[in-house]
């Protein structure tokens, strides 16, 4: 639970103080007043409370969106690169077998390379 601040506990006192002055007359309003401060204060913590929500679940959607992109990368490589092998293997041997996984090799260190330098 947070600590008051100064200016809080100052607030209070003060209520305190002008009900004993005014007395039993005024203390239905200066009990009102003092209610408005605390639900104000209230709304308040709970409006930080609830953007430092938003951010953490923004960045749990972003790092599931990532997930599944790479996810998608993943299988969509493997997709292309078995017929893209066949073919490569069939036409130009094990160099073209070579040159067709440096490409796909390549798709995926820009897209990795891309995600990290947003991240930051």
């Amino acid at each position: 639970m947070p600590v008051p601040s100064y200016e809080s506990q100052r607030e209070a006192a003060a209520a305190i103080n002008a009900r004993r002055e005014l007395g039993l007359e005024y203390e239905e309003q200066i009990a009102a007043g003092l209610a408005e401060r605390v639900e104000y204060a209230v709304w308040q913590q709970r409006q930080a409370d609830d953007g430092r929500t938003r951010i953490e679940l923004a960045k749990l959607e972003d790092t599931k969106l990532e997930r599944g992109q790479r996810l998608a990368l993943t299988i969509v490589s493997l997709g292309v690169g078995i017929p893209i092998t066949a073919i490569a293997a069939h036409d130009a041997g094990l160099m073209g077998v070579g040159f067709s996984w440096a490409g796909i090799a390549v798709v995926n260190g820009i897209f990795n390379f891309g995600r990290n330098r947003h991240r930051r």
